[in-house]
């Protein structure tokens, strides 16, 4: 998303000049604005103050920084979802149902591991020993048990 060159200072002033009776104009001119952008301003920014306005852009990136969250936990449920139907019993399994959550969800290498059970060897001290395994261009450990 593109910022706007004016902060919310500016853009408050701007309305709050037109409030005070100078013509829109001569603002815009001053500002080096178009008319359309000064009445859109005035449309969704008309009666608030500057904090008002810094506290919606809080918001508003609160609500998109959420909003790719919930994306992120919904493709992790469909996953994990898409995951049970599979028979993952064996470490050979678990291996495959790792690389399947990779390639077709995308989903990162440390969280597909850990949905089917299995700890990836980076994480692990030590390991790479008996029990690791090439894991589609990974190493993994299945734990005992």
């Amino acid at each position: 998303m593109r910022r706007s060159k004016f902060s919310e200072s500016q853009i408050i002033g701007a309305i709050k000049q037109s409030e005070a009776g100078i013509s829109v104009q001569e603002i815009c001119r001053d500002l080096g604005i178009s008319r359309a952008t000064f009445y859109k301003w005035k449309s969704k920014y008309g009666g608030m103050e500057a904090s008002d306005l810094k506290r919606i852009k809080e918001l508003e990136e609160e609500n998109a920084r959420l909003q790719r969250m919930y994306a992120d936990l919904a493709l992790e449920n469909t996953a994990m979802k898409d995951l049970i139907s599979k028979k993952t019993v064996g470490p050979t399994a678990k291996r495959k149902a790792a690389r399947y959550l990779v390639e077709k969800y995308h989903l990162v290498v440390s969280r597909s591991c850990e949905c089917v059970v299995i700890i990836p060897v980076g994480l692990v001290s030590g390991a790479g020993g008996p029990g690791g395994a090439r894991c589609g261009g990974f190493r993994c450990v299945v734990p005992a048990g």
